[in-house]
């Protein structure tokens, strides 16, 4: 159990400190607000976790550590005491209201709350003098300050107002007298965590990780690699004064204005890759054991390679295969491979035709068979392991499956079977359906995200063709990926619900390649209702056949 006065005593000296896990401050001023509200009132605000760290532990691991928000992290240094696992939010707020502003990613965050001692009352300030020349509204960040008396803060507050009667008015003082012994006496609850630190500190940061999961239950699960980056941004802190966490979370943000939400754990997959060539995360520790004299040159190396090798990734998947945002991709991490290879034939020279057509080949066939969706730490691992090696070939041998099968083609429409689609129709050339084009537009005219999913037996038609179906689920049918391909919004539009009978006639004698480049079987009786079945059957041995002719499969 602790007072408010006692916390921020702790809090001024450094004793506080927070791992750098941790999110950082993101409560608003009516936030910060309501827990004064509470203090005054007399309600619970909540425990605060903390663990008090060994001298071993401190002293080994200090760079892991960041302070609350306002305090010299110098103080830490010297006497950082207890690791707050659960309440920094209400912490930094505390501090925040005693001192008025403090210093938020670079900038000056403040606040100005007032209290009315007769009325009882909180508000924050809106205009820049309205409360603070109204004679009942005392600033609170002065009220914190035990240092100042009651009565100078009631005289100094009857100078701004120009009003004088507050002076000897009974209620003001004691309602400032009351609000100042609330403070004096409100104690939080305290509990201290017992955990032993583990020689590993990796795994002494993944428990207390645990802890701070489980205790907010609304939480967003910690995942090791955000545990990596923390430890990375702590250790780099420390020894050249750059906040590797700022520089990551700014590409990051930049990409994500384009479209491509990256997330922390592929660029440090990525960075662990590029580095030191590895690929399991247990590893991550061989990354920060450089000497002191080369560790700036060789951060600011790793770094500007990830990022550039993942952008070059996104324009090559961009230009090659109509790929413009990160929701098209079955796993981000496919991401991972090519950019390490990237950056490795950059130091080299660049890459040939033959390298990006593996290159384009291994991320197909990665994305279909979903080869990061299980065993991910041992399957990158694997697979960094070959680029290293710069050998394409063996990084195409790890995916095991390569065969596209008509079994795996089937069913509703996946990321994969969509990438496939799009992969198979912009390398054959296929033609868009608008006819009302002066000019045939193709396929690879258009980005992947651009283009709409169109049921060549539009489901409607279906329907009102289930009797000539015979018993099946007509819906589930409808969505099979042999039924689907990829056209133009205007020609979606245009066809609608019409019959394939119709619609694949105009098409076949405007030119038969519009049927062709979009693997469509040519027996018109197969686009009548009642062979539907034999149509599905008949396309989609015709793409799976394509797509293992193009991949060289």
């Amino acid at each position: 159990m602790a007072s408010i006065t006692e916390i921020l005593q702790k809090l001024e000296s450094g004793e506080y400190v927070l791992p750098e896990f941790q999110r950082g401050f993101v409560w608003n001023n009516r936030q910060v607000k309501e827990l004064v509200e509470s203090i005054y009132n007399k309600y619970p605000i909540g425990m605060i976790l903390r663990w008090e760290m060994n001298n071993e532990f401190r002293e080994s691991y200090i760079s892991l550590l960041r302070p609350i928000l306002g305090v010299d992290e110098e103080r830490i240094r010297k006497n950082a005491k207890y690791l707050v696992i659960d309440g920094q939010q209400r912490l930094t707020s505390l501090l925040l209201v005693k001192r008025g502003s403090i210093n938020v990613n670079g900038r000056k965050r403040m606040i100005k709350l007032y209290f009315n001692p007769v009325t009882k009352e909180f508000k924050l300030a809106r205009g820049e003098e309205e409360l603070e020349k109204s004679p009942l509204w005392f600033n609170v960040t002065e009220l914190f300050d035990i240092q100042k008396s009651v009565a100078n803060i009631i005289r100094e507050k009857a100078e701004k107002s120009g009003d004088n009667t507050i002076t000897e008015n009974p209620k003001v003082e004691e309602g400032l007298h009351n609000f100042r012994e609330r403070l004096r006496t409100y104690i939080v609850p305290i509990w201290d965590i017992d955990l032993e630190p583990s020689e590993d500190f990796l795994q002494t940061f993944e428990k207390l990780a645990d802890i701070f999961v489980k205790i907010n239950r609304s939480g967003t699960k910690i995942r090791t690699t955000e545990l990596v980056l923390a430890l990375l941004t702590a250790n780099i802190r420390a020894q050249i004064g750059n906040s590797f966490k700022k520089e990551v979370d700014k590409f990051l943000d930049k990409m994500k204005r384009k479209g491509w939400d990256l997330d922390i754990p592929v660029f440090i997959r990525t960075f662990m890759a590029i580095s030191k060539g590895i690929g399991r995360l247990s590893e991550f520790n061989t990354i920060i054991k450089e000497s002191d004299s080369e560790l700036k040159e060789k951060y600011d190396m790793w770094l500007k390679e990830t990022e550039e090798s993942l952008e070059e990734t996104i324009s090559l998947l961009s230009n090659r295969l109509g790929i413009d945002n990160s929701d098209l991709l079955s796993s981000k991490y496919v991401l991972v491979p090519m950019a390490y290879y990237i950056s490795l034939r950059k130091r080299e020279g660049q890459l040939t035709p033959n390298e990006i057509d593996k290159l384009l080949k291994w991320f197909i066939l990665a994305s279909y068979w979903g080869r990061y969706s299980a065993a991910l730490d041992s399957r990158i691992n694997e697979d960094i392991k070959a680029v290293k090696n710069l050998n394409l070939e063996q990084l195409i041998n790890n995916i095991g499956r390569r065969k596209i099968d008509e079994e795996s083609f089937s069913g509703d429409l996946t990321k994969a079977h969509r990438l496939v689609l799009y992969y198979l129709l912009t390398r054959i050339g296929a033609y868009d359906w608008n006819l009302d084009r002066p000019i045939p537009a193709k396929i690879n005219d258009f980005k992947i995200g651009k283009l709409h999913v169109h049921h060549i037996f539009p489901r409607e038609y279906l329907r009102d063709n289930a009797d000539k179906l015979g018993e099946v689920d007509v819906d589930e049918l409808a969505n099979d990926v042999a039924n689907l391909t990829l056209i133009s919004e205007e020609a979606n539009e245009k066809i609608g619900d019409e019959a394939p009978s119709k619609y694949l006639k105009k098409l076949k004698e405007r030119d038969v390649s519009y049927l062709e480049t979009h693997l469509i079987p040519l027996n018109e009786k197969l686009w009548r209702p009642e062979n539907y079945l034999e149509f599905l059957k008949e396309r989609r041995k015709i793409i799976c056949n394509k797509l293992n002719e193009l991949l060289s499969i």
